[in-house]
């Protein structure tokens, strides 16, 4: 059972639960504007999140080796998912994707993306936009952020 409580003028409201007690209390002035803080993609593509999962998987010995990047680079005919290390070599694979706005490339973290799409079993969206974060975009999950990685191409 939930206890509210909530002051005159609304000046505050309160929640009890339990034994939790939880008071928020109304901050004047206007509220900040968080949809300006999720970029734009300028660049959009998209991809079946099991390919991809599959393709950043084959990369994993070789990303993790070096800097723990892995390369996504696209054109109208389909993406190089792909890692390099100087000592080892290089792990490819080239998958289909739809790419909406031309070719583009992008590098992130093996660990957070291979994370991401465990799971995932339809089209994922994935948009770029300039030193901004790279925006995922999956049916019934939130909109997930991740910094792009700086390498050489």
């Amino acid at each position: 059972m939930i206890s509210v409580a909530i002051a005159e003028k609304n000046a505050w409201i309160s929640f009890r639960f339990g034994g939790v007690k939880v008071i928020s209390q109304i901050i004047q002035g206007n509220a900040p504007d968080h949809a300006s803080l999720i970029p734009r993609p300028t660049n959009k593509i998209n991809v079946m999140a099991p390919e991809l999962c599959w393709a950043v998987a084959r990369t994993k010995n070789i990303a993790l080796a070096a800097s723990g990047i892995v390369r996504l680079k696209w054109s109208e005919e389909g993406m190089d998912v792909y890692a390099t290390a100087e000592e080892i070599g290089e792990a490819s694979t080239t998958i289909h994707v739809d790419a909406m706005d031309g070719p583009g490339h992008v590098a992130i973290d093996y660990k957070y993306l291979a994370e991401y799409l465990k799971g995932k079993d339809s089209v994922l969206k994935i948009g770029i936009a300039d030193k901004a974060p790279v925006t995922f975009e999956y049916p019934g999950a939130p909109l997930t952020l991740m910094m792009p990685m700086f390498c050489e191409w």
